[in-house]
């Protein structure tokens, strides 16, 4: 007993300010509220500490990273061998708060208070979407975060009869539709679809907002746009194009479509919609290797061929030129349900990416490879 009370009694500190190696807290810089998450990391230099804060007024993740020895913690914004941005000095108080200095490099001076935050005492007022309560139990800082987020209607359309309405966040550029009026009683779990989508994305947006551009609060390092592209009274067609930089050699950019069926509680693959295989054959990720197998030998070859009988692509390739015809950046295109037909584009190396955009493929020439499965016509 005496030995498990004396490691108890030195191990003490490090066990309950990092419980499962995180703390959540919240305090004052200055006037200005500020919730923190600390994390010891995961190094051979056991006193290292890796850290995030963000400011209720903006929700924009500023990086830290610093030690912790004895009761002093040391954070540091940006730091390299001759400056810093931010500067955090906080000495422990009875393992749950922390008091201190926070400096910038203009040489202005706050004082610091930070508590740690009880989950089970903090309220989300989106408690009721079932996603919410799960981030509570899996990401509380996240969780935490998304309880401020300010929602707000922007613009309401009309396409064929249908209404969508649009809202955007306060924080972030981030916008997205709801269904509205015209729409089947069926259809309206894309809505709740719609709503974690949204949630993830700004917070995608605001997690990538710091690591250069933090301090300027108009800078966007993660931008989601959103463009519909189908709809009739079966089946709804959109597409997600994201595009960051998070400062490495190159931005990057991707597209991501969906096609909703609006009878039922279904998003369809591309390969449940056209299929190059024998009839009633599904491939899906679930078999990598049957998957893996058929994109390469059936769908690559074949979608090069139907998109380069359209568009006669030249073997040659220049600095302002890309070879469309290799087959193999047709093996994981990205896609597009749209009204005129499917839009494929080519997955290259992400050097490459300028070189990436869509080609659309008519109905009519995909129509004879419609998967029997799919329950809807591709006579558009």
């Amino acid at each position: 007993m005496r030995f498990i009370f004396l490691f108890l009694l030195n191990t003490i500190l490090v066990v309950n300010i990092f419980s499962q190696n995180k703390i959540v807290l919240q305090g004052m810089i200055g006037h200005s509220l500020i919730f923190m998450q600390i994390e010891k990391s995961d190094t051979e230099d056991k006193t290292a500490i890796s850290a995030i804060y963000f400011y209720k007024n903006s929700l924009r993740d500023i990086i830290m990273e610093g030690n912790w020895i004895n009761n002093k913690l040391t954070l540091f914004v940006h730091k390299n061998d001759k400056s810093y941005d931010e500067k955090f000095v906080l000495n422990s108080l009875n393992n749950k708060s922390f008091e201190g200095k926070w400096n910038d490099k203009k040489g202005q001076k706050l004082r610091v208070t930070l508590t740690e935050i009880n989950p089970n005492s903090f309220q989300n007022k989106y408690d009721t979407k079932p996603f919410i309560k799960k981030l509570k139990s899996e990401n509380i800082f996240d969780y935490i975060r998304t309880s401020f987020f300010e929602f707000k209607q922007d613009s309401i359309i009309y396409l064929n009869k249908k209404q969508f309405i649009w809202y955007s966040e306060k924080h972030t550029s981030n916008a997205l539709f709801r269904l509205g009026t015209g729409f089947k009683k069926s259809a309206f779990y894309i809505n709740d679809i719609l709503d974690e989508t949204q949630f993830s994305n700004i917070s995608d947006q605001l997690e990538r907002s710091s690591d250069m551009f933090y301090s300027n609060a108009d800078d966007e390092n993660v931008i989601y746009t959103t463009t519909i592209n189908f709809v009739n009274n079966d089946l709804l067609g959109y597409e997600i194009f994201s595009s960051w930089f998070c400062c490495g050699a190159h931005p990057d950019f991707a597209g991501q479509g969906y096609l909703y069926d609006l009878n039922k509680n279904k998003n369809y693959d591309i390969d449940e919609i056209i299929s190059f295989d024998e009839p009633n054959k599904v491939y899906n990720e679930k078999d990598l290797k049957a998957f893996s197998e058929y994109r390469e030998s059936l769908f690559a070859p074949m979608l090069s061929q139907i998109i380069d009988e359209q568009y006669h692509f030249t073997k040659t390739e220049s600095d302002s030129t890309y070879n469309y015809s290799e087959v193999e950046i047709w093996q994981y295109p990205s896609w597009s349900f749209t009204n005129d037909g499917i839009a494929f584009t080519p997955s290259l190396a992400r050097a490459l990416r300028c070189f990436e955009e869509p080609f659309l493929v008519p109905f009519a020439k995909l129509k004879k490879y419609k998967h029997p499965k799919f329950p809807y016509s591709l006579n558009l």
